[in-house]
């Protein structure tokens, strides 16, 4: 009985605090999105980088016994034909500690997610590298079932990657979001959005690498009291353990400005993942995320953790 009177205390309090409500609701939802596209992002440019950009490190066979007659010698690799146009699908399962970014008596929830989508990466000169991708995804929510809701998005984005500066990728993208209840009716947040950005890969082996990108979004919503910029700087460690495992830990560190009332929330998050590929087009991914927000209105002010494995299917052709 006790349990029950103060979860209608609590319930009623959101209610009546029109603020606090909307960022029990919508909010999470749209920070949700922000991150997968802004991870997108960097995604873009490490991608480019693999598809245009010469090896680093050194392709001259070891010494051996015998070089002085045999002369110098090269490794070569064969090149795959690269494949622009992929399919792709993925489901994974979330556990998040709290699953309306409160500050005060958060809750914790699974959820469910799924995206299915396709993608045309052309190589419009050896330089540059085109991006079109639509996708929609499923969010489902095991206890808090009103948070619900699905997502579609479709965007188009550049990377040049520049070989005088050591095979820097510069980025620039635009991407429209759509976020509905989920049943896929009953709109309630568009999203328009032009990101710019940075990434670089700083290779310590044939194995390994560090890397660092920037990254500035500009956001025009609807409605407009959710709309906001994102200005990050992200950096992190790679590793492939095998040619089948690798590891990455990544830090993303966000100002992130709103249009209206005057916030301002500062966003920093740790990332880590390991991810095993048996097969090309087959990727199995387990992954931990912790972040932790700070805003100029105390209400806004949160951490939260989430655990995510899932799988994903990508067929190229």
């Amino acid at each position: 009985m006790g349990i029950i009177f103060w979860i209608s205390v609590y319930i009623c309090l959101l209610l009546s605090a029109s603020p606090v409500f909307a960022q029990t609701t919508v909010a999470p939802q749209i920070d949700l999105e922000r991150q997968i596209e802004l991870d997108e992002l960097s995604r873009s440019g490490r991608r480019a980088i693999d598809v245009l950009g010469r090896e680093a490190y050194d392709t001259t066979a070891p010494p051996s016994p015998g070089d002085d007659a045999l002369g110098q010698q090269y490794i070569l690799k064969r090149k795959a034909e690269y494949q622009p146009f992929s399919i792709f699908g993925n489901a994974g399962w979330n556990w998040i500690s709290n699953v309306a970014l409160t500050k005060y008596n958060p809750q914790d929830d699974n959820y469910f997610l799924t995206t299915t989508g396709v993608s045309y990466q052309p190589i419009i000169r050896p330089d540059l590298l085109g991006e079109i991708t639509a996708a929609y995804q499923w969010f489902r929510y095991d206890r808090f079932t009103d948070m619900n809701f699905d997502s579609f998005n479709i965007g188009a984005g550049l990377t040049y990657v520049i070989p005088q500066l050591d095979q820097l990728a510069v980025s620039a993208r635009y991407n429209y979001n759509r976020l509905t209840n989920a049943d896929a009716q009953g709109e309630y947040y568009r999203n328009n959005s032009i990101t710019l950005g940075l990434f670089k890969t700083f290779p310590l082996a044939r194995a390994h690498y560090l890397y660092a990108g920037y990254s500035s979004q500009f956001g025009f919503s609807d409605p407009k009291v959710y709309q906001r910029d994102y200005h990050s700087l992200v950096g992190g460690y790679y590793l492939d353990i095998t040619s089948k495992w690798s590891f990455e830990a990544g830090v993303r560190l966000s100002y992130v400005p709103y249009a209206e009332n005057g916030r301002e929330d500062y966003n920093e998050s740790i990332t880590l993942g390991i991810t095993c590929k048996p097969k090309s087009w087959i990727s199995i991914n387990f992954s931990v995320l912790a972040a932790f927000n700070q805003s100029n209105q105390a209400v806004f002010e949160y951490n939260v953790v989430n655990i995510a494995p899932n799988i994903g299917l990508k067929f190229r052709f």
